[in-house]
C-alpha cells in the first residue's frame, strides 16, 4: 500500500516537472519573439509618428494658402472693376471703384468679422505656458531671496559664535579662565 502511495507521488512529481519545464521553455520562447516583436512596435510608432507630422505639415500648409487666397479675393474685391450704365452703349470702359469711407469701414468690417474666430488651442496652451514660467520664476525668486537671507543670517550666527569663543577661551598669565568674561557670557543667556 505504501508503495501505491509512493509511485503515485512519483507519478505526480514527473508530472509536474514536465509542467514547469514546458512552461520554461514557453517563456524562453516568448522572451526571443518579445524581443523582436517590441523592435517592431516601437518601428511602428516611429513610422506613425512621422506620417503624423508629415500631415500635421501638410495641413498648415493648405490653412496659409488658403488664408493667402481668401486675402487675395478680399483685395480683388475691393478695387472690383464696375461697368456704369451710360457707358453700357458705347465700348465699356473699365473704372477703379473707389468705396466712400463708410462702405470702406463697412466692407473691412464684414471682411474681418469674418475672420473672427476663438481662441486656438495654440493660443491657450501658450498663455498658459507664460502663466506657469511667470509662477515658476517667482517661485525661484523667493527660494533665492530666502537662501540669501539664510546664508546672511549663518554668517551673522558664525561671527557670534567666533567672538563669544574668543572672550571665554581667554587665559590670565597663570592658564586659567578669566572669570569676568565667563560671568558676562552667563549673565547675558539668563537675561536673553
Amino acid at each position: 500500500d505504501d508503495r501505491a502511495v509512493t509511485k503515485d507521488d512519483a507519478k505526480a512529481r514527473k508530472a509536474e516537472t514536465a509542467r514547469f519545464m514546458k512552461m520554461k521553455a514557453r517563456k524562453k520562447l516568448q522572451q526571443g519573439t518579445q524581443f523582436k516583436t517590441r523592435h517592431r512596435h516601437v518601428a511602428e510608432l516611429r513610422k506613425r509618428k512621422a506620417i503624423h507630422e508629415f500631415q500635421q505639415q501638410q495641413r498648415k500648409e493648405r490653412k496659409k494658402q488658403m488664408k493667402n487666397e481668401k486675402a487675395e479675393q478680399a483685395l480683388s474685391d475691393r478695387s472690383a472693376v464696375i461697368v456704369s450704365p451710360a457707358s453700357k452703349q458705347e465700348e465699356a470702359t473699365p473704372t477703379a471703384f473707389v468705396p466712400t469711407q463708410a462702405q470702406d469701414v463697412k466692407r473691412s468690417s464684414k471682411f474681418f468679422d469674418s475672420k473672427k474666430k476663438g481662441v486656438s488651442m495654440m493660443s491657450k496652451a501658450h498663455g498658459f505656458r507664460q502663466k506657469q514660467k511667470a509662477e515658476a520664476e517667482r517661485i525661484r525668486q523667493e527660494r533665492d531671496s530666502e537662501r540669501h537671507r539664510k546664508a546672511q543670517s549663518f554668517a551673522q550666527s558664525q561671527i557670534n559664535r567666533k567672538s563669544t569663543f574668543q572672550r571665554l577661551s581667554q587665559r590670565n598669565r597663570r592658564g586659567q579662565p578669566v572669570m569676568a568674561n565667563q560671568v558676562e557670557h552667563l549673565l547675558k543667556r539668563l537675561t536673553s
